[in-house]
């Protein structure tokens, strides 16, 4: 994280990352996609979800219930724009989620409310 902080993020904006991670084991090849998912999501947040504003808020939460995962990465940024979604877009970064997904068997679920949030099932 300190690296994408140090890359990414504009020395005027002041951004705050929660992060709330259950104790779980998960296979190697589950933790490199979700390294891979939450790099990419993380840094699209702290480029695109700021513009113009001093102040933000990204949370990562990853949790754990009867057998299957939930990888949330929300902000309070601006939203997103409607022609960008995993799997229909022509950004190299979605379409990679998209793969990672897939690959995870899992599914995206996007809420736009107050900000964006990326939900992650699988």
């Amino acid at each position: 994280m300190r690296d994408i902080q140090t890359t990414w993020i504009p020395a005027d904006l002041a951004l705050k990352v929660n992060v709330f991670l259950d104790r779980c084991a998960i296979p190697l090849d589950t933790a490199i996609m979700c390294g891979l998912i939450l790099n990419e999501l993380l840094t699209n947040a702290i480029r695109h979800a700021f513009p113009g504003r001093h102040e933000g808020v990204i949370t990562v939460i990853f949790r754990q219930h009867k057998g299957s995962y939930l990888l949330s990465v929300s902000d309070n940024g601006v939203g997103l724009p409607d022609n960008i979604k995993p799997g229909q877009s022509d950004s190299f970064g979605m379409q990679l989620i998209d793969i990672f997904i897939r690959q995870l068997g899992g599914r995206v679920e996007i809420i736009g409310e107050q900000g964006t949030n990326f939900q992650l099932h699988f």
